[in-house]
């Protein structure tokens, strides 16, 4: 606050009223995290706690490394253009799955920059893998069916075996039977069966 007084041999007066200001400062902004995470998309969020009194411009810089408070660091990124306090949020797209990616916004003013730190990171998930392999203690109508679960994609997966007299290949509706396994970590799976029609 202030206000001017003057003074002089007939006396002093008060400028009135008095007046308050704000003065201005750099903006400040916190990365909060990403969610919606899909193998090639993701929400990214952060807070912009601060404008300091000015129009305040808002980026978010993301990559596969963390390029901390270096712009030229970062692989990517994204101008959300002005914004009041509040939520900041964007959605990227195109980006690598089975993957772990880095974030940080940064924000800016006319009277300075900050960036959000420390950077935040998520992974992307991606579909399974899995093999088949040679099939384990033969029977005239049993065997064991063997395979391997080689990634998960960083996500909960399933597991089934499709079986059959003739080859369905990669299309389901073309296997004469099929059994759920459930779900499955990383690693080898089996199936023992019984009642196969012998020497098929």
């Amino acid at each position: 606050y202030y206000r001017y007084y003057a003074s002089n041999t007939w006396g002093d007066a008060w400028g009135a009223p008095s007046i308050s200001l704000l003065t201005l400062s750099a903006p400040a902004i916190a990365n909060t995290g990403a969610s919606s995470i899909a193998p090639t998309n993701a929400t990214l969020a952060g807070n912009l706690t601060l404008t300091g009194g000015v129009p305040t411009f808002v980026w978010v810089f993301y990559g596969i490394t963390d390029g901390g408070t270096t712009k030229a660091s970062w692989s990517n990124s994204v101008s959300l253009g002005s914004r009041a306090t509040g939520v900041v949020s964007t959605v990227v797209t195109a980006l690598a799955s089975n993957q772990t990616h880095y974030f940080a916004f940064y924000a800016s003013n006319s009277v300075g920059q900050t960036w959000a730190t420390p950077s935040l990171s998520f992974a992307t998930p991606s579909q399974p893998a899995v093999t088949s392999s040679s099939a384990s203690v033969i029977g005239a109508t049993s065997a064991t069916f063997n395979g391997n679960l080689t990634s998960t994609g960083g996500t909960s997966t399933r597991v089934w075996l499709f079986w059959g007299t003739t080859d369905g290949g990669a299309v389901k509706a073309s296997w004469t039977n099929q059994a759920l396994l459930g779900y499955r970590p990383v690693g080898a799976v089996s199936t023992g069966l019984t009642s196969l029609t012998p020497n098929t």
